[in-house]
């Protein structure tokens, strides 16, 4: 097992105290023990940290004078700790290239020997693949689908006609990805389905969580850029877009033509309107409704949205009238 000194080396930061101490696994402050390594990045957890039985604690410059004991000091410890779990080998480990003698692959797709195909898996006729892409049991890759190198398409997901992956993208368990967008006109007949015919576009470092639904286009492409996530559950209507670098959290819904900038963050349950949206650099809380375009580096809250501090505003003032003062 690698040592303080070793880890400091492989991470890149500056040891002080033993670093001699063997380490043997990773915790949390409050969890960790003697052979333990621990992050620390965030002050209202200095209390934790004083009181952490971690053999070492990999802590940020400004906040290593609030502790004790050994520290490796590094500007990202919660970045720092993915090189220290590969290192103790518990990091996901990618399958062996291969193709399960129950997967069904048309002749007609392109999946380099590279890959690994598990059970069960279909993989349509002119589907293409990049190098040592993973797809897991029971996933389905529909005719034209188009990924890139080091794609991983997780158990059950399902990659419709339309879905175009850049590098190293991940679709996560029983995601489904280019189906026809919801939308209904009306005819002589009653009310039918409008064919949806454009494409899904997921740029490269990409994360898709388990059992999220993104919406082909109407025409052109409902996007999400480069090295953004989505959590579980979340729903992208079609031609809405998410940037590059932007995380919405669970159960968000952005209905047709929605957007997120880049670097964005929009809390879980958020709720976006047709053609509504937010711009560069906006933080969305939790359950928040938008019905309009609000621009960039705005911090919203409410339904409907309004400025976060204005909503603790409204708030206190609602808490004031329930308790019958009117100032």
């Amino acid at each position: 097992m690698p040592t303080v000194h070793e880890i400091c080396d492989a991470v890149g930061g500056k040891v002080h105290g033993d670093g001699a101490i063997e380490i043997t696994g990773v915790q949390s402050l409050d969890d960790a023990a003697a052979n333990d390594i621990a992050p620390f990045d965030d002050p209202n957890y200095v209390d934790a940290a004083r009181g952490s039985k971690a053999g070492c604690v990999i802590v940020t410059a400004a906040l290593a004078e609030n502790i004790g004991g050994t520290h490796i000091v590094h500007e990202f410890p919660v970045f720092a700790m993915n090189t220290v779990i590969e290192m103790l080998g518990m990091a996901p480990t990618r399958p062996a290239a291969g193709r399960h003698p129950t997967a069904e692959i048309d002749p007609a797709a392109n999946v380099p020997e590279s890959c690994s195909i598990g059970p069960n898996v279909v993989i349509g006729a002119g589907a293409r693949l990049g190098e040592r892409c993973v797809v897991r049991a029971n996933a389905t890759i529909e005719p034209g689908v188009i990924a890139g190198d080091d794609c991983t398409i997780d158990y059950a997901a399902v990659l419709h006609e339309g879905t175009v992956l850049g590098h190293r993208v991940t679709i996560g368990t029983g995601a489904v990805i280019s189906r026809q967008g919801f939308g209904f006109t009306r005819s002589p007949n009653g009310p039918v389905h409008i064919h949806h015919v454009g494409r899904v576009e997921i740029g490269d470092d990409s994360a898709i969580g388990a059992c999220c639904n993104i919406d082909r286009a109407r025409f052109g492409a409902t996007r999400v850029g480069k090295m953004s996530g989505l959590d579980f559950g979340v729903h992208l209507g079609h031609n809405s877009s998410v940037g590059d670098r932007s995380y919405v959290a669970a159960q968000t819904g952005l209905a047709g033509h929605a957007f997120i900038g880049n670097d964005c963050e929009v809390g879980g349950q958020a709720g976006f309107a047709n053609h509504s949206g937010v711009g560069d650099g906006s933080r969305v809380g939790a359950q928040t409704g938008l019905i309009k375009d609000y621009g960039p580096g705005c911090t919203l809250w409410s339904t409907p949205a309004v400025d976060m501090k204005l909503a603790f505003k409204m708030n206190a003032t609602l808490r004031r009238i329930a308790k019958g003062k009117a100032r």
